[in-house]
C-alpha cells in the first residue's frame, strides 16, 4: 500500500507543476494578448510579456527549491544518498523527481524479488 501513496504524491506533484508551470505560460499570455492589443500600445504588452516570463522563471526556480527539499527528506527517509539527490533536484527539477521515483521504484522491486527468492 505504501507504493500506492507514493505514487499518488508524485501523480499530485506532477499536477501541480503542470498547473503553475505549463497554463500560465501558454494559455494567459495568448488570452491576455488579443485584447490588450486593441487597447493597449505595444510597449506596454511587451512589457507586460517580460514581466509574465519573469514571473514563471522565478516560479520555476522556487519550485526546484521546493523539489530539492521534498527529495532532501524522501532520501534521508530511504537511506539514500539525501544531498546527491538534492542537488541534483534543484539543477535538474522534475527530471531528478522522476529519476529519483524511477531508482526508488526499482530498489523495491528488487526487494521484492530478493523476498520472494527466500
Amino acid at each position: 500500500m505504501t507504493e500506492i501513496k507514493r505514487f499518488e504524491k508524485f501523480a499530485i506533484i506532477l499536477l501541480l507543476v503542470w498547473i503553475f508551470t505549463v497554463i500560465p505560460n501558454r494559455m494567459i499570455f495568448r488570452i491576455m494578448v488579443p485584447f490588450l492589443k486593441s487597447s493597449v500600445a505595444v510597449d506596454q504588452v511587451s512589457v507586460m510579456q517580460t514581466t509574465l516570463v519573469t514571473a514563471q522563471s522565478l516560479l520555476a526556480h522556487i519550485l526546484k527549491v521546493v523539489i530539492a527539499i521534498w527529495v532532501f527528506i524522501q532520501a534521508s527517509r530511504d537511506g539514500s544518498a539525501r544531498w546527491v539527490w538534492a542537488l541534483f533536484a534543484l539543477f535538474y527539477g522534475m527530471s531528478a523527481l522522476i529519476l529519483y521515483f524511477i531508482f526508488d521504484l526499482l530498489k523495491e522491486i528488487r526487494s521484492l524479488k530478493t523476498e520472494i527468492a527466500k
